[in-house]
């Protein structure tokens, strides 16, 4: 009956009495508020306590549960609302003439009864209500709260259990001095260190470059980190550079990481044009340079300057001043204005000789200045005293001079005879024949 007055249906409900009675005899009844979720948890808890099929777990009598039901509205905060009476209408008793019969006719004069306004009060049952879904309500926020509460434990649990918080990440260690000083690090945290040793011209010998797996990447307790550390820049071998054509020679030097200076021209008559004069290496580490013609060890890092040959200085001699000036300066070279005359034996007179000497060591370099030397013809001859010796004597010195000279004297009287003067006269400067074709 309780049942049915919080929510307006029997508890069990069948086609046939068969049914509602086999209900009755092997279910329980539901709570109420499954039905009206207005319902508070303690009424729910009465209409199952008054309905268990164990009579000892049920109330011992009507007294027992009516004090669970005081108990429930004192929790409740609520207690049983007494209308107040209402005045009945007036009625007229109306007498017939008839003192056998009496007779009570309804109100059909106006009643002079004042009126009575009553003020409407909140029943029990809205109060409960009101109160259900106010503790329905907090119980929905704690509900949310508790979930809540679970979902951060059990991501807390998972992140230190089994994710990413029970890894453990591995530390910076680039810029460490040494090896020892990275595996110390590791093993703080747990991890294990291997040394692995990498050729780089940006970080010191023997300083930690990197770590594999890098930094901040997260491993399982015990796991190797590859450290590597710096051997410095690499060292290489290179073969004969000089010879070599130009081109080759700086890539092959720049593929080993050394960087090659603007190529520098020079004149050279022992290599071919385009082709490496010299090669000098400059270390990266501020030692001094050092040539590496003919092969040498130089580290990543160095840098290299190659002297390039154009070729030989073009050969001017026997040509006139404007020709030589014309073809030296067509190879890259400029001519002085002044000349440096000289005699020669073999070239004309005013025909170039050649150019000077560089006035200090060094070949030759395209844009520098030379100066041309230019013949006077051969040096003239100065003519001996031949005066008191015989003829014979005479002619063989002047023969032996490089003139061809000539006598009066029969060859058959030159050993007889001896020279009373030559034309020209001793000491005299002459050209010697053949060169100018004198005859004294």
């Amino acid at each position: 009956m309780l049942y049915e007055m919080l929510t307006g249906e029997q508890p069990y409900k069948g086609e046939q009495p068969m049914q509602i009675a086999f209900q009755h005899a092997t279910e329980s009844v539901p709570r109420p508020s499954i039905r009206n979720p207005s319902i508070p948890e303690p009424l729910d808890e009465l209409v199952l306590w008054a309905t268990e099929k164990t009579p000892d777990e049920r109330p011992r009598d009507a007294k027992e549960m009516l004090d669970r039901l005081r108990q429930i509205e004192r929790e409740l905060g609520i207690s049983p609302l007494t209308a107040p009476p209402i005045a009945p209408p007036a009625t007229t008793k109306a007498f017939s003439d008839s003192v056998d019969i009496t007779k009570v006719l309804p109100g059909t004069l106006a009643s002079t009864a004042p009126t009575v306004t009553v003020e409407r009060q909140e029943d029990n049952a809205s109060r409960l209500r009101r109160r259900t879904r106010r503790r329905r309500s907090r119980g929905g926020w704690l509900l949310a709260l508790v979930l809540l509460l679970a979902v951060l434990a059990g991501g807390a649990g998972w992140w230190f259990g089994s994710g990413p918080g029970a890894l453990i990440a591995v530390p910076p260690l680039a810029g460490l001095s040494s090896f020892e000083e990275a595996e110390d690090v590791l093993a703080e945290v747990g991890l294990r260190a291997a040394e692995e040793g990498e050729h780089t011209r940006e970080v010191a010998e023997g300083v930690v470059i990197r770590s594999d797996p890098e930094e901040g990447e997260r491993l399982e307790a015990n796991e190797l980190v590859t450290v590597f550390v710096s051997l410095g820049p690499q060292l290489h071998r290179v073969e004969a550079l000089r010879g070599r054509d130009a081109a080759e020679v700086r890539a092959q030097l720049e593929s080993l990481g050394v960087t090659v200076d603007d190529d520098e021209s020079i004149f050279s008559d022992q290599t071919a044009r385009d082709a490496v004069a010299r090669a000098t290496i400059h270390p990266a580490s501020g030692a001094d340079s050092y040539r590496c013609n003919d092969g040498c060890e130089l580290y990543d890092g160095d840098s290299a300057t190659l002297l390039v040959s154009v070729g030989p200085v073009p050969d001017v001699s026997g040509l006139s001043v404007p020709d030589a000036t014309r073809v030296l300066e067509q190879s890259g070279l400029d001519v002085d204005d002044e000349l440096t005359r000289r005699h020669h034996e073999s070239v004309a007179a005013d025909r170039v000789i050649g150019i000077a000497d560089r006035s200090s060591e060094g070949n030759w370099r395209p844009g520098e200045t030379v100066r041309l030397i230019v013949s006077d013809g051969p040096a003239p001859i100065e003519i001996p005293d031949l005066s008191d010796g015989s003829v014979r004597n005479a002619m063989d010195t002047l023969t032996g001079l490089g003139f061809r000279p000539t006598t009066l004297v029969p060859e058959f009287f030159w050993d007889i005879f001896s020279v009373q003067r030559t034309d020209p006269p001793p000491a005299s400067g002459v050209c010697a024949a053949p060169r100018c074709g004198s005859s004294p």
